[in-house]
């Protein structure tokens, strides 16, 4: 048996799990694998706000080791993965980093697509993800005929190296969309509270969401803690299980209308059912 344990560098769930995961596992010959995560770099470099990340993942990783948790970063992938390791698992070190997917060299285009979604048939996602996704699809009816939408703004927003998105350009597209008759619902995905009240608003009693998921309050970070709170949450479980289950949920519909991000990608490979796909 091909068993092996591997490392994955990167940065929020998604670019680990799938950009330096399942795109770099597609190139190796495997039977099983366990994966875990390689430590965020903790040099501030003199930098103020990374000091305040670094805060964030000291102090996280300084209590998970109090409750006994010696290795945090082994341990989380057991928030979303069901997988074990014995003597036959043999350590391979860190995958690389994968091809990064974007608007003008799509996933959904890529010959290596159903090769990444053979690797994911290795990797069983946990019970409690999967049972939380099945009911909310079944309760509000989310199938090939609802529209999904992942609407990423906050902190990707102070990120230089990718477009200006408004709130405005998610409702023209969704509205050019909405227009076409294919659809009978709408789902949204969202990383801020604010754009689900305003989408609430807009589309009424087709949109459907996760209530009460962790959000940020506003579309534009408008205070300091704002950036860095995804390096905060990085160890807690209901940030690991929430992201998978509205990428998974996104992975249900029939289209869906997002920007570049590996969140989108994933929703990709997770799912069988996606036809269309409009990036903003």
């Amino acid at each position: 048996m091909k068993n092996h344990i591997y490392v994955m560098p990167g940065g929020g769930p998604f670019s680990r799990f799938l950009q330096c995961g399942v795109i770099p596992l597609a190139d190796i010959d495997f039977d099983n694998v366990f994966l875990t995560l390689s430590a965020f770099e903790e040099d501030t470099r003199n930098d103020e706000y990374l000091q305040e990340a670094v805060d964030h993942i000291v102090r996280n990783r300084t209590a998970m080791q109090s409750y006994g948790i010696e290795h945090p970063y082994d341990h989380i992938m057991g928030y979303v993965l069901n997988q074990t390791t014995d003597k036959t698992y043999e350590y391979k070190g860190f995958l690389p980093i994968g091809k990064m997917y974007t608007k003008n060299s799509p996933i959904e285009d890529s010959n290596r697509l159903s090769d990444y979604k053979r690797v994911l048939n290795k990797i069983h996602i946990n019970n409690e993800i999967t049972t939380k996704v099945d009911n909310l699809c079944k309760l509000v009816n989310i199938n090939s005929r609802t529209l999904g939408v992942h609407v990423r703004m906050t902190t990707m927003a102070v990120h230089t190296n990718y477009n200006l998105i408004t709130h405005e350009d998610y409702c023209r597209t969704i509205d050019n969309q909405l227009a076409t008759g294919d659809w009978d619902g709408l789902y949204v995905a969202t990383d801020n509270v604010e754009s689900l009240v305003k989408m609430e608003q807009r589309y009424g009693h087709i949109i459907r969401y996760y209530p009460n998921l962790w959000r940020l309050p506003t579309e534009q970070i408008t205070e300091r803690w704002q950036w860095s709170w995804e390096y905060d949450a990085f160890f807690h479980k209901r940030f690991w299980q929430e992201s998978f289950m509205e990428a998974m949920t996104l992975a249900r519909c029939g289209g869906m209308i997002c920007r570049d991000s590996n969140f989108s990608n994933a929703a990709v490979v997770f799912s069988n059912s996606l036809k269309r796909i409009v990036r903003v």
